[in-house]
């Protein structure tokens, strides 16, 4: 390419509308690019289905500017109890709370904000296999509205759930453990408020598990393994829930399921210019309520790849996306197994399921709470036992910026200080004035000073007030941090 040139930005195909393909096609059209989303149902499923969004799915929610609307109509829980045989334990989350509401809701707030951001969505239109995965040389064959067409794309995301056709077109193996046990789930009015509404309370013991979390409107969810015996779940449910000290009742049933579940991890989420996120990548159980908060997670990590690659002369999406794959199946696959010895423990009614009292909890640092509540929301407690900032995630809510503003680092000045004029960077930051800045998972305000932000909201470089003042290489150093934040050499 001519020097100076800009690449053509690529054109994105999504395939599946749930949160994380969503989220994905918002973040990518928000930057510029063009996405076309494609979907097999003809309309959004009913049913709760996934409800928990913890602080990093809502931080993605205020990047793409529907935090509020989500805030709006979800239902804030500030704790979570777990009881052990008549023992409980608190868990007080204070600025990790998390927001529970139906699956259809925020796929309905993601859908309409995807259509202002200029995301093309085509329903009803069944994906049967892929030919070629080079970027640039992708052909979907499509079925919509009951005709064949081939669709053609620069780079494709998979996000159609568990049973995916782009990865099995791909032939990736998809590999785990299945629980043999059954899954009871009931959604119901509590009219006459028995359970609590600011905490999500885990009961295990002799009865068995029972999970119960508050949902808006009055509704609690109540979650509780079957075992292997082949009776009705409703019955299965409501003879624990009086064990353990509720009435046996429910008002209005908003929904029912039963289920099996799975822990499963693709044995890779890239293959040339294909990624897989969500349920086409991975699959857990619903012990912890992570599931649909990683499909999202992994959403905004391969959109923030592909952005960047489009800021290079030569952009190689290949090598995004396989940046992208190992990123998050590090990450995912270290999940996974905490999410199945909880699983196991579930399954086993064991009385070893206390959060806040495992042996990882009460290592050196923090308070055992308060990393029982860090791994809740999914937080590496690495780093929030002090005062570092390297390495932690900022509150986009304080900062006022745009999806199309994410293919470059950013700077930050926090507190009112003068920033230097940066040198040096052959990668033009954005720059933002910020009063005040909040970091996920450090409750206190974050101190003054020079922030560079990679365009995944983490901080890999910082300077504090007292620094930025006098020190006459703090130029250079902004410039080689943004050079380094973005993937550029020097």
């Amino acid at each position: 390419m001519t020097e100076g040139a800009t690449a053509p930005l690529p054109s994105v195909v999504v395939v599946g509308a749930g949160p994380s393909g969503l989220v994905a096609a918002s973040l990518l059209s928000g930057a510029g690019l063009r996405v076309r989303l494609l979907e097999r149902l003809r309309a959004r499923r009913e049913g709760t289905r996934a409800p928990t969004l913890w602080p990093r799915a809502m931080n993605v929610m205020d990047l793409i500017r529907c935090g509020r609307r989500v805030r709006d109509v979800a239902h804030r829980v500030d704790n979570l109890t777990f009881v052990d045989d008549g023992n409980r334990t608190r868990v007080p989350l204070k600025d990790l709370a998390c927001w529970t509401l139906p699956q259809y809701q925020l796929e309905e707030i993601l859908e309409n904000r995807a259509r202002e951001l200029g995301v093309t969505i085509s329903r009803d239109t069944e994906v049967g296999s892929l030919t070629g995965s080079t970027p640039g040389n992708i052909s979907l064959c499509v079925r919509r509205n009951g005709v064949d067409e081939l669709v053609d794309a620069d780079v494709v995301i998979a996000a159609d759930g568990a049973h995916s056709a782009v990865r099995k077109s791909l032939d990736i193996d998809f590999a785990g453990h299945e629980y043999g046990s059954r899954f009871g789930l009931v959604d119901f009015v509590d009219e006459a408020g028995e359970y609590a509404r600011d905490t999500v309370e885990t009961y295990t013991g002799e009865p068995g598990t029972l999970v119960v979390v508050p949902l808006p409107g009055k509704v609690i969810r109540l979650v509780a393994p079957l075992g292997d015996r082949d009776a009705e779940s409703l019955q299965v449910i409501r003879e624990r829930i009086e064990r353990y000290g509720f009435k046996g009742e429910f008002g209005d049933l908003s929904w029912r399921s039963v289920f099996y579940v799975s822990v499963k991890i693709a044995e890779r989420f890239s293959d040339g210019g294909v990624a897989l996120i969500g349920d086409a990548a991975h699959v857990q159980s619903p012990a912890g309520g992570r599931g649909m908060n990683n499909a999202i997670e992994d959403a905004m990590s391969v959109a923030l790849h592909i952005i960047s690659a489009t800021t290079r002369p030569d952009p190689d999406y290949a090598h995004a996306l396989s940046d992208y794959a190992s990123e998050r199946r590090r990450f995912v696959e270290a999940e996974l197994g905490l999410i199945q010895r909880r699983t196991d423990r579930w399954v086993s009614s064991s009385s070893a399921d206390d959060e806040a009292s495992t042996e990882e909890a009460r290592l050196p640092g923090l308070p055992a709470e308060r990393r029982a509540a860090l791994r809740a929301a999914g937080i590496p407690a690495t780093g929030h036992g002090g005062g570092a900032v390297v390495g932690t995630e900022v509150c986009w809510r304080d900062i006022g910026i745009e999806p199309d503003a994410l293919g470059r680092p950013s700077v930050l000045v926090v507190g009112g200080l003068e920033l230097p004029a940066i040198t040096g960077s052959t990668v033009a930051p954005h720059v933002y004035e910020v009063a005040k800045l909040h970091l996920i998972g450090r409750p206190e305000p974050a101190p003054n000073g020079i922030y560079v932000v990679r365009p995944d909201g983490t901080v890999p470089a910082f300077w504090p007030e007292r620094w930025c003042r006098d020190r006459p290489t703090l130029a250079a150093d902004i410039g080689t941090a943004c050079r380094q934040a973005s993937g550029h050499s020097g």
